[in-house]
Order: C-alpha cells, then sequence, then structure tokens
C-alpha cells in the first residue's frame, strides 16, 4: 500500500504533517562522555572500556556535575563550590559561593541556556538540613573562552527549604527545560522551566503527590526515565522511594507509588525505561524493580532482586548502556552490564571498572539522562484523530532518541493487522503526524508507529479506527451523577477523575475523552462544589453536565508528643500540679484543615494536683469540622527517698550507658533491689525484671529493646529510684 505522487485518484494519498521540534542538542550523548567525581576520581567515556583520569580536582563526598561539548571534550566541572575549568584551574568568578555543598546528593547540574549557544546554567543545592536552590550563568566566551560566571548572575536564589534534590528533562516539544526539586517539610515537587528567556522563578509547576519530608528535607535524588515521562525519588532519611508519572508538556508530577525502603539512596531508570535500581546505604546494596511486573506498588514490589549486601552511593547511566554505581572509598565502580534484562540477565559486576588509584565516594556525576543514558527510542501517545468516511490522521510522541540519533521511524498502516505497510517519516523526537486520504468509509484500518536508531527497534502496539459511514455532527449525550460525596484525606486533599462523574455518557459513533473542569479539592473547598464533565467526540462535538461534589473533612486531629521536650512521665515527688501540655509544647496537636487548633482540653485540667500513684491523662484535639482525637497516656508519682536510701541510691548507676543488649547495675554494698521497671519515654511500660533473675553480676537483658531513650525505675520494699537508660 504505498502512496503514489503522480496519480491525484489512487486509493492512498497521504500528506506528510510532521511537526518537528528543535532538538535541545543534536549530540547529546556526548556531553555525558567526561565523568569527575569522588577524591580526584575521574572516567573518560570516549573509549571503550572508560579510561581512568588522574587530573580531576574535585574531593567531595556526594555531589558533582560535568559537562562537555558535542564531540565529547570537557568544557568545566564542579562540586557545586568551585568551578573548573578544562585545564582544571578554577573560573575567577567561580572559585566559591555557587550555592552547593560537598555533602549534597545532587550538589549541581549543569543544563545547556536554551537561548544563548555559549552560556550554561549552572542549578546548585546546599546540604540537608538547610538545602536551598540557586542558579548561575556560565558563560564559555569568558576567560578567554575557558569560559566564567556572568558577574551578577551567581548563586541566584530558586527556592529555600528544600531537600538535595535537582534533575531535569527537556519539555514535550524539545525547546526548554523543566527542573525538577522537592519541597522540605510536603509532599510538593516544584517544576521550573528554563527557557530562552531564562529561568522563570516566579511561575513554578507545584504538584502535591507522594510521601512527606520533615521540615528539614531529605537526602537522595531525583531522576528521569530516558523518555522523561516517569521520575524517581529516593529518601534516605525517610526510608523509602517513590515512582510518579511526569508530564513534560505540563511540568505535573502525579500517579504516585510509595515503597519502603531502607537507606534508599541512589537511583536509576534502565535505558528502555522497563527496570527501575535503587541503591541503598546500607547492607541492602543494590535491587532491580520491573515497573512493567504491575501497576500497584506491592506488584511491583514483588519483582524486587537483589545484586549485593555492599553499602553502594550513586547509580548513574553511562554513554556505553550500561548503568555504575560508586561505594565509599573503593577503588573501583560497580558495574550493570545489561540494565535493560531482568534479574541475573543484568550482569551485575563489582569492582569492574578501576580508578586508577584513585577513590570513589558517595557520589557520580548529576546530569540530564539525555546525556548519558542510550536505549532504542522512546515513543508514547499513539492516536488517530479527525476521522471522517475518507481521511485520518496518526500521531504520535517520540519522547526520547534514546541517546543515539534516530535512523529510521515512521507509521505502519492498512486494513489487516498481519500485513501492514511502512511508512517513513523524517525527523528525529517531538511529535510525528501523517495525514490519509481517500480512505474507504465503513471501513477498519490498523496502525501502529515506530522509531529506530543504533541501539534497537521500538514498535508500539498495533490499534485500530473505523471511518465514518458520514459526516458526523451530533454531539454526544453527556450524563453525570447527580451528587458525590468525597473526604479529604490527612494532607487535606482530596481528588476525583472521570469515572467516579460519569455516570454512562455515549456517542452514535466513538467518544474520544472525558474530562473535568476540576480534579482536585482543599480545605479552601468544604461543602457543596459544582463540577462540570465535557464529553467530546471523534468529530470533535462535545456536550457537557454537572455534578454536585461533597466535600467533607472527617480527618481527626493528630497529637504526637514532641520529643524536644524531654518531659518525664515518672516523677520522683509525694504531688505533682500538672501543667498545660498544649501550651507548653509538651504535645503537639495538629490538623491539615484548621490551623491553628483552639479546641485543645486535656483531663484532668492544668494545675491539677497528683498525688503518689500512677494517673491517666487524657489530651483532646477538635477541629472546625468536629472531628476529635484523644490521646491517653500515664504518670507515676512517686514518693522520694529517705536520707538514708538517697544516698545509697545516689551512687548507683548503669554501665555501660549508651548500651546495646546488655547493661549493668552498679549499686553501693547493703542496697537491696528487689525488681527493675523499663518505661518507654511516654509512660508505657515495656518490661519487669525481678531482682532475684538478674545475674550475679548485676547484667540485665535488655537486647528485646529498640533503640531509644527509656527510664528504668529500681525499687525495694521502701522506695524507688529512676535512672535514664539509652539503648543503641
Amino acid at each position: 500500500m504505498r502512496p503514489n505522487y503522480s496519480h491525484p485518484n489512487s486509493a492512498f494519498r497521504f500528506l506528510y504533517l510532521l511537526i518537528f521540534f528543535t532538538i535541545l542538542n543534536v549530540n547529546a550523548q556526548n556531553q555525558g562522555k567526561i565523568w569527575y567525581f569522588g577524591a580526584n576520581a575521574g572516567l573518560d567515556f570516549n573509549t571503550t572500556p572508560p579510561t581512568a583520569l588522574l587530573d580531576g580536582q574535585l574531593n567531595t563526598l556526594e555531589g558533582a556535575a560535568s559537562i562537555s561539548d558535542e564531540n565529547g571534550e570537557l568544557l568545566f566541572y564542579t562540586d557545586g563550590l568551585g568551578i573548573y575549568t578544562k585545564n582544571h584551574t578554577l573560573m575567577p568568578n567561580g572559585v566559591n559561593g555557587l550555592g552547593g555543598d560537598f555533602s549534597s546528593s545532587q550538589s549541581a547540574l549543569i543544563i545547556p541556556h536554551p537561548g544563548n549557544e555559549s552560556q550554561y546554567i549552572l542549578f546548585a543545592v546546599s546540604a540537608y538540613t538547610v538545602s536551598n536552590v540557586a542558579y548561575s550563568v556560565i558563560d564559555m566566551d569568558l576567560n578567554n573562552g575557558l569560559g566564567d560566571v556572568v558577574q551578577g548572575m551567581k548563586a541566584i536564589s530558586v527556592l529555600n527549604g528544600t531537600g538535595e534534590y535537582l534533575q531535569a528533562t527537556k519539555s514535550a516539544d524539545g525547546t526548554f527545560w523543566w527542573v525538577l526539586t522537592h519541597k522540605s517539610g510536603s509532599s510538593k515537587y516544584y517544576a521550573y522551566k528554563l527557557t530562552a528567556a531564562g529561568v522563570d522563578i516566579e511561575n513554578p509547576v507545584i504538584s502535591n503527590t507522594g510521601s512527606s519530608t520533615s521540615g528539614f528535607g531529605d537526602i537522595g535524588f531525583i531522576k528521569f526515565s530516558n523518555s522523561g515521562n516517569k521520575i524517581v525519588r529516593t529518601g534516605y532519611i525517610s526510608n523509602i522511594f517513590d515512582v510518579s508519572d511526569f508530564d513534560p508538556g505540563s511540568g505535573v508530577v502525579s500517579n504516585t507509588l510509595m515503597f519502603s525502603s531502607p537507606s534508599a539512596y541512589g537511583a536509576e531508570f534502565s535505558p528502555n525505561g522497563q527496570f527501575l535500581y535503587i541503591a541503598a546505604y546500607g547492607p541492602q546494596g543494590v535491587n532491580q524493580f520491573d515497573l512493567q511486573g504491575g501497576t500497584t506498588m506491592s506488584e511491583i514490589a514483588a519483582t524486587q532482586y537483589n545484586y549485593s549486601n555492599l553499602a553502594n552511593g550513586t547509580l548513574l547511566s553511562a554513554p556505553d548502556g550500561k548503568i555504575y554505581s560508586s561505594r565509599h572509598g573503593a577503588t573501583a565502580l560497580d558495574v550493570i552490564h545489561f540494565p535493560n534484562l531482568p534479574e541475573a540477565q543484568a550482569n551485575y559486576e563489582q569492582n569492574a571498572v578501576n580508578l586508577g588509584g584513585k577513590t570513589a565516594q558517595l557520589g557520580l556525576i548529576n546530569i540530564v539522562a539525555d546525556f548519558v543514558s542510550q536505549g532504542p527510542p522512546q515513543l508514547s501517545d499513539l492516536n488517530a484523530f479527525s476521522i471522517s468516511e475518507d481521511e485520518a490522521q496518526l500521531s504520535v510522541e517520540i519522547n526520547s532518541d534514546g541517546g543515539a540519533s534516530i535512523t529510521q521511524r515512521g507509521f505502519e498502516f492498512g486494513t489487516s493487522p498481519s500485513n501492514l505497510q511502512e511508512y517513513l517519516v523524517s525527523g528525529e523526537t517531538g511529535n510525528m503526524q501523517l495525514a490519509f486520504e481517500n480512505l474507504m468509509p465503513n471501513t477498519q484500518y490498523f496502525y501502529t508507529a515506530f522509531a529506530e536508531n543504533n541501539h534497537g527497534r521500538t514498535t508500539l502496539e498495533v490499534q485500530n479506527f473505523i471511518t465514518l459511514n458520514e459526516i458526523d455532527d451530533t454531539p454526544p449525550v453527556a450524563i453525570c451523577v447527580e451528587s458525590l460525596t468525597v473526604q479529604l484525606d490527612e494532607f487535606g486533599m482530596a481528588t476525583i477523575d472521570e469515572s467516579m462523574i460519569d455516570n454512562g455518557s455515549f456517542d452514535d459513533v466513538e467518544i474520544d475523552s472525558i474530562v473535568l473542569d476540576v480534579y482536585e479539592f482543599t480545605c479552601n473547598e468544604l461543602g457543596e462544589q459544582l463540577v462540570m464533565l465535557t464529553v467530546t467526540d471523534t468529530s470533535g462535538n462535545s456536550s457537557t453536565c454537572t455534578t454536585t461534589v461533597i466535600v467533607e473533612d472527617n480527618q481527626a486531629p493528630v497529637i504526637e508528643y514532641s520529643e524536644n521536650q524531654n518531659f518525664q512521665f515518672i516523677i520522683e515527688a509525694p504531688q505533682y500540679t500538672l501543667p498545660n501540655f498544649f501550651e507548653e509544647g509538651i504535645f503537639l496537636a495538629s490538623d491539615a484543615c484548621t490551623d491553628p487548633l483552639s479546641n485543645l482540653n486535656q483531663s484532668p485540667e492544668p494545675h491539677t494536683i497528683l498525688l503518689s500513684g500512677i494517673h491517666q491523662i487524657t489530651l483532646t484535639a477538635a477541629d472546625d469540622s468536629n472531628n476529635v482525637s484523644n490521646y491517653t497516656f500515664e504518670i507515676e508519682i512517686g514518693q522520694t527517698l529517705s536520707n538514708v536510701e538517697n544516698d545509697a541510691f545516689e551512687n548507683l548507676y548503669l554501665y555501660p550507658n549508651p548500651a546495646r543488649n546488655v547493661t549493668n547495675i552498679n549499686k553501693p554494698s547493703g542496697l537491696e533491689i528487689n525488681s527493675v521497671d523499663i518505661y518507654e519515654i511516654n509512660g508505657r511500660l515495656v518490661k519487669t525484671i525481678l531482682f532475684k533473675n538478674i545475674s550475679e553480676n548485676n547484667t540485665l537483658d535488655i537486647s528485646n529493646l529498640a533503640s531509644a531513650t527509656y527510664l528504668v525505675v529500681l525499687k525495694n520494699d521502701f522506695d524507688q529510684t529512676v535512672k535514664q537508660l539509652i539503648v543503641k
């Protein structure tokens, strides 16, 4: 089925409607050929295998970045603190003050300026617990062609209060960059545009999804898949990693799957995007997850495959199609030789690439995935549109060239899925379209799209459509549910989708899209909200209906003990006056929708005098939606010791302290002890030991206690004393 250009009445005439967007860098994969990292270590990927570089000036624990030109020759490199030229000398205005840190996991990121071929934007992020993002502009025409930071364009603040996160990917149309970081104390991603006009600081795209970090942020990595439509974020402090969708058209992060993963630090996608590799800076080592192994967290987690039990740092795709991993203090890098293959077939090799006597630390370079990761091209969003009785158009997004130039691309089209005709379309990445005319009415056609580079060919699943009998000008029928009730979650958010509103909308031919005008609700939208559903058919006809969405807040406030207060729940005194636990900050109450909370109570009331004994205290917090939380704990009031016993108990102590597994009681001769009670800091009894069961050397077995601070109450027939014990 070939188009005949000389006969206008042939069975098929087609028109190439190619929308070819400018590629930000034609030879992008060469820009990641030179790496400088660790303790003066480096690798040159212009050779196979890579050659160890011995002239690097960096001595950094974690973050680093380097950039090469289109021929793979070094331009400059940095640890986020100072910038070194290709001659390994510091740039005059780049000696310090860039905003990064040697102990920030993604301390620096270098991105070519979309509007100036001689300039690069250096983003930097400082270290946990006060991480902030800033950027500087480097002009390669300065400093006799070696480059320097432009005066007045150094360490410009972008966002304060982040994790150690910095990564970027190209926009869907390939004309600008998305620079992504994560706000501390939240689950919010901030995506900033880097366009030909520069960094748009004022208009970030903010996405609230996935795991939250503490107010100090977190340590780890954000990585994009080679196609730019998936991200992973690790959290070393919070022991998690999140996998999310990323829309390179809008900058929105969504559809997050949250995984528990102890000490999760490094992360990298396989070049083909099927597998995710997570490195733990702990005995969990390097693990593979198959992202095509399911759609839920539990299904994907079940595909976990472990390669090592060593403490690994950064994972990074390289221009040779392999993934490299650093280990602190190692003189060689580990390598995953075939990252596109499952489990043992990926061939994980420890100490595979020698560093020529130099030493790796936790970090490798931080670099845009397009500059290093290689694989077959990545395609998505294949569809047919503008379908009439004799015409149709095909469209597909070529998200990535896979790190190598596309050698062939196009569509396959025909009336039989087993006998499709190939139609080539010139170009590289971006949106590719093809229009067919003089089709037969009321006929089923099959189609797919493909693209090739020297790493392989990607062909999407075959789809089909049926041409119309006649022009369709009848709008679809939109049917909505009458009402819908949703509850806000613990973060004060509620989301809906089309399936929750649509109640059987239909069209005589085919529905093309069903969309809502509102998808998210917050505390500001409590009560009744009107939501519109729009149904559009394949001919562009549309209709709407509305639903009343009732937004409710059923989340009770959270009451938690403030560890910073070091409040004693066991008190040696004949009586005790209760404090106001909320006003004095001993307990904290919070609510997503009511801030601050004003309806706070405690029983017994503040200033109540408690006598010797065990007393139950109940704290109550209520929000503006009448949701109530109760928190109950105990306070034990004990009589003070007599002078004789006090003198004896004063010389009693626990050793070692802090301790692990066992601690010993050092007591004066003649002081009798009948029993030992061990309490958590919040007053919960966790262990009682009769002194007759204690060994002759007065040893306490604490091997079953978790790492924490405990209160140890030692008693005899007359009195008791309390000692603090720290279990490691």
